[in-house]
C-alpha cells in the first residue's frame, strides 16, 4: 500500500474495523505502536475474495 496516503489508510482501517473485518491493538509505547489483525469474518472474506480471484484469473486465461 505504498501509494496510498496514511490518512486515506487510517479511513480504511476505520471501516474496516467498524464492519468487523479487522481488529485494533494498540501499544502504550513509545513511539506509538497499533496492529491491525483480521476478525474471523475477515479471515472468512479474505479466503472467499482469494478464490474468486483465482477464478477471475482462470476466466482471463480462457
Amino acid at each position: 500500500m505504498d501509494d496510498a496516503s496514511t490518512s486515506t489508510l487510517s479511513i480504511r482501517l476505520d471501516e474496516l474495523e467498524g464492519a468487523g473485518l479487522v481488529r485494533r491493538r494498540t501499544f502504550n509505547e513509545t513511539p506509538p505502536r497499533v496492529e491491525y489483525t483480521l476478525t474471523r469474518e475477515g479471515d472468512e472474506l479474505r479466503k472467499r475474495l482469494f478464490a474468486l480471484s483465482k477464478f477471475a484469473a482462470r476466466k482471463l486465461d480462457d
